[in-house]
């Protein structure tokens, strides 16, 4: 398999595409021992890239520092041309990502997310419940946060030890 020769990479990007197959196609985790730094490119989180995520995610050790998840709006040029699967957003809870045990993102110092859809909403609830050492997250939105999460975020406004950026793009 061809991610057996990246095992020891610190920075990976990878697209929703590569993802998705890579789960698909029964894919073995590999042991990422010297990642620190994930990017992941996604048009949607939508069920079936949900479960493809979480699935790469409990592969990925703790000492992951930095997880982006960005969507198609700040990469159109690199995905344009790839085709966008039936998109189906069941809204996974936050439950579910806490089901995961996703080890990784207990030393994570920075998050950057674009939520524009209930999955990424549930997402985002998730890493607010759980973050421990979080220096810096960027949270990019298209629509309204709902009021418990805008709630957890005012709180995280007043952490002194936090950045946060938020970007409205309603």
């Amino acid at each position: 398999m061809i991610l057996t020769g990246i095992n020891t990479t610190k920075k990976l990007l990878i697209g929703h595409q590569c993802l998705q197959a890579l789960f698909e196609q029964g894919y073995r985790r590999t042991e990422f021992s010297n990642l620190r730094d994930l990017v992941v490119y996604v048009k949607s989180l939508s069920d079936d890239l949900v479960h493809a995520l979480a699935f790469f995610l409990q592969g990925l050790p703790r000492g992951l520092k930095t997880l982006s998840i960005i969507g198609r709006q700040a990469t159109a040029t690199l995905m344009e041309e790839l085709p966008l699967a039936p998109f189906r957003a069941y809204r996974f809870k936050a439950g579910f990502w806490e089901a995961q045990n996703l080890l990784c993102i207990q030393n994570l110092e920075k998050v950057k997310l674009e939520v524009f859809d209930q999955n990424g909403l549930e997402l985002l609830e998730y890493l607010l419940d759980n973050y421990t050492l979080l220096k810096e997250l960027d949270i990019i939105f298209t629509s309204p946060l709902p009021t418990p999460i805008q709630r957890k975020i005012d709180v995280l406004e007043t952490c002194p030890t936090l950045t946060l950026n938020l970007h409205d793009r309603l």
